[in-house]
């Protein structure tokens, strides 16, 4: 936790937000009732992206299997992230059923 300069405790989370509020995307944040994971569901679908795109450029094309080990493991956690965080928590899908004895 840190302080600010009103002395209340705030998280880093709250911190960033307050800062970016006049911002677009910030305006998308806080009105979020879960930025953070809003902001891991963007992410790592934007990292991989990125290094995909920007990758053979910047390491030259002699690594193209680092490239794309890097890409897939960001892919494999955006799928993690989307199927038990944001999913659970955005849109509320469950990945279980109950099913009682009456059929209900």
């Amino acid at each position: 936790m840190s302080t600010n300069s009103s002395g209340d405790n705030t998280s880093i989370a709250e911190n960033i937000l307050k800062s970016m509020s006049d911002t677009k995307i910030g305006g998308y944040l806080k009105e979020s009732s879960h930025p953070l994971p809003l902001v891991f569901h963007v992410l790592f679908k934007v990292a991989a992206l990125i290094t995909y795109i920007l990758g053979g450029w910047l390491k030259g094309s002699s690594n193209f299997v680092t490239i794309t080990v890097i890409c897939i493991i960001l892919l494999a956690l955006d799928f993690w992230v989307v199927k038990n965080v944001t999913g659970r928590l955005l849109v509320g899908l469950r990945w279980w059923n109950v099913v009682y004895e009456d059929g209900s």
